[in-house]
């Protein structure tokens, strides 16, 4: 007889980073848990309901884990089921829901494991996450996140074992007003930044053990469109192949992202000495094509 399950109850923490490192000296390691330990600065002011229920009186009821409160201004609802206790604990035939809210976008994406620079983002994000368990360790899955400005959408089947960790296909689509904001909580500064950058990109990505390669990538960079391909090589860093197809290329543009500022402040060529590169421990061989080229005199160079 299987047993009866029924538990309520309350957490509540100012910093819960200790509590997520007790759970990580006790519980089996595994890279998701791994990266929510580094992400616990971003749950302070935790007050969580929690729920447990599994079988009942009447029939084999499935086990359900339920979360739902605010953390760091976040309100979060997550629910974990499984068909009993026994394949709960080991992740067969689960199903996980949860939602997550945040008027400040930077810090729901903290909590999401990225630890963003403090850079301020489009307001109220809203991050959706569903997984529904299919063969072994893979599942089926689709996450959303949406802003007032942006949304970011993908599906696919992945691996959630820990030594396959998100390995497998997926489809990515992403739609924003203005990426600069994201791309500068990360560290990352493009030529001429400042003036907003709208960007849509669709592509699908296969992750393995050697490489995540993106293909089918299409969209348009405020409206200069391109498709191409990208191979990342997750044996040796930095290093990446793929081929790049786009509208239209500009001189300053390109000279900018390997040199540095490349004029002045009335838009001459600069006779200031050339900064550090701003990418550096890369190696990344890119096929560039572009329909239209410009050099900056004479005009555009045509294909």
């Amino acid at each position: 007889e299987k047993p009866v399950v029924s538990a309520k109850m309350k957490l509540a923490a100012k910093n819960l980073t200790p509590f997520l490192e007790m759970i990580g000296r006790h519980a089996v390691d595994h890279p998701a848990l791994r990266q929510l330990i580094k992400a616990g600065p971003y749950y302070s002011d935790t007050a969580f309901d929690v729920t447990l229920t599994a079988g009942n009186k009447e029939g084999n009821a499935p086990a359900t884990f339920g979360i739902f409160g605010a953390a760091n201004g976040t309100k979060i609802a997550a629910s974990y089921q499984a068909p009993d206790m026994v394949q709960a604990l080991t992740g067969k035939a689960m199903l996980l829901e949860a939602t997550l809210e945040n008027p400040e976008t930077r810090l729901l994406l903290g909590q999401t494991g990225f630890d963003p620079l403090p850079f301020d983002a489009d307001a109220n994000g809203i991050l959706s996450v569903k997984l529904q368990s299919t063969d072994g360790s893979k599942a089926n899955g689709t996450v959303t996140f949406t802003t007032e400005k942006s949304s970011l959408a993908a599906k696919g089947n992945v691996d959630l074992s820990r030594d396959h960790f998100l390995e497998g296909q997926a489809k990515i689509t992403l739609e924003t007003q203005d990426i600069e904001p994201y791309l500068l909580q990360q560290g990352v500064a493009l030529p001429q930044m400042g003036s907003g950058l709208p960007l849509t990109i669709s592509a699908d990505v296969a992750a393995s053990p050697e490489a995540i390669a993106l293909t089918a990538v299409e969209g348009k960079a405020d409206n200069n469109g391109f498709t191409g391909t990208l191979t990342v090589d997750r044996k040796a860093p930095g290093a990446a192949t793929g081929q790049l197809t786009v509208d239209t290329l500009d001189l300053a543009w390109l000279g900018e992202g390997i040199l540095g500022p490349v004029e002045d402040a009335n838009g001459a060529f600069s006779k200031s000495a050339l900064a550090q590169p701003a990418w550096t421990g890369l190696n990344v061989a890119l096929d560039v094509q572009a329909g239209k080229f410009w050099p900056g005199v004479y005009g555009a160079v045509t294909s």
